[in-house]
């Protein structure tokens, strides 16, 4: 039983390992099919909400242009409770 429950832990550990995709501006959680953009523009640029909200819409990456800002609930699953 001990050596099921391990194996049960390394297959799930090996998941969460693999959670994340990264570009070099995009980041993709396959768990929860989300995309964000992760690169310097991400981190430095600071916009007002209807200044992100244009600036979303306008925005091409990674061959998508359906980009949108993510709802409460998405932020919250994206969030790395470790830091």
């Amino acid at each position: 039983m001990l050596k099921y429950l391990l194996l049960l832990i390394l297959f799930l550990e090996s998941l969460s390992a693999n959670k994340f995709y990264r570009t070099a501006n995009t980041v993709t959680d396959k768990v929860n099919f989300l995309m964000w953009q992760d690169n310097d523009a991400a981190t430095t640029v600071m916009l007002t909400h209807k200044e992100a909200l244009e600036y979303c819409e306008n925005l091409v990456l990674e061959s998508y242009e359906n980009w949108r800002l993510p709802t409460i609930k998405e932020l919250e699953l994206i969030v790395d409770k470790k830091k």
